[in-house]
């Protein structure tokens, strides 16, 4: 039998917990699982972070053509995951600021 499907929601229109759509029998249900801000905020930041490594990475492979031994491959990784660093904490920032916006528009008897 397959899994269930399940779709993350991040604008839940009054949807706070899992809900579970049924669908006809030849089809598994779907369920709908809410998630908060911070969730969606760690998780937009990690994926820049881990796509920020990897582009370094790509970098680093590219311009090196020749092999490489272990503990030049070994620095090029801890330079790309320090390098990778600046880069999120700006993209953070910028979603953290979107996300402000976002609570300022929905509810702005809370903003003050």
């Amino acid at each position: 039998m397959a899994t269930k499907p399940k779709v993350l929601v991040t604008k839940a229109s009054g949807i706070t917990e899992a809900v579970t759509a049924k669908t006809p029998d030849d089809m598994p249900d779907v369920t709908l699982v809410p998630m908060t801000a911070v969730a969606r905020l760690f998780i937009r930041t990690l994926k820049f972070y881990i796509s920020a490594v990897l582009g370094l990475l790509g970098y680093s492979a590219v311009a090196s053509i020749a092999p490489m031994p272990v503990d030049q491959f070994t620095l090029d990784i801890t330079t790309a995951l320090t390098m990778a660093l600046a880069p999120t904490v700006v993209n953070f920032l910028f979603n953290a600021t979107v996300l402000l916006g976002k609570f300022d528009e929905q509810l702005p008897e809370l903003m003050g």
